[in-house]
């Protein structure tokens, strides 16, 4: 057993929640541990820690504290939006639309598909998530 996992069998979802944030987020560089911190949060959600499991998304998603996995970034985000977290509704939704983007950026799209129609609606629709995802973080 790992000396996070002794601390995590003791400790309440909240308290490793808030100790994942504070690993992450410290603005001394000696205090800021994104690894330990993903472990912290991973503790937080197998007790069930919703917002845990949307930090988790996002380190995934952006590899802070672990490697780029945008299918383990899913898993998180869908485990917190099933619970109703709606900054995990929004991130799936952009993660889908990016993925959107990327296929109509293939050269094998069928010809009589309006891409541009299609790219300029995902774009506008990713500009507004954005935005509001962004307005959501910072309250």
């Amino acid at each position: 057993m790992s000396r996070i996992e002794e601390i995590a069998a003791v400790m309440s979802a909240d308290k490793l929640y808030e100790r994942g944030l504070l690993l992450r987020d410290s603005e001394s560089i000696l205090e800021r541990m994104p690894t330990d911190a993903v472990k912290y949060f991973k503790e937080a959600a197998k007790k069930g820690h919703v917002s845990a499991k949307y930090e988790l998304g996002c380190m995934y998603e952006n590899g802070i504290g672990c490697e780029v996995s945008l299918e383990k970034a899913k898993e998180y985000y869908n485990s917190a939006a099933a619970y109703g977290h709606a900054a995990a509704k929004i991130a799936l939704e952009l993660l889908e639309i990016g993925e959107e983007i990327s296929f109509l950026s293939q050269p094998e799209v069928p010809q009589d598909y309006d891409i541009v129609q299609q790219q300029t609606r995902l774009r506008q629709r990713y500009a507004e998530l954005s935005a509001l995802k962004k307005q959501m973080e910072g309250e």
